[in-house]
């Protein structure tokens, strides 16, 4: 069975964060951020600012 996915904004630091480690319990997590983080099971990372519409 395939786990679904749940993307993230700002989940790098704070609330953003916590609630990235929460569903990468259950689900593979695409986290959008501008910074790189220590890799998390479950989640992967594209890094980006979605403020910005000419990236």
């Amino acid at each position: 069975m395939k786990k679904e996915l749940v993307v993230i904004t700002g989940g790098n630091s704070g609330l953003g964060l916590e609630i990235t480690k929460l569903f990468s319990k259950k689900f593979n997590v695409l986290v959008i951020a501008r910074t790189k983080r220590d890799e998390i099971h479950n989640v992967f990372y594209e890094y980006g600012d979605i403020s910005n519409k000419n990236l």
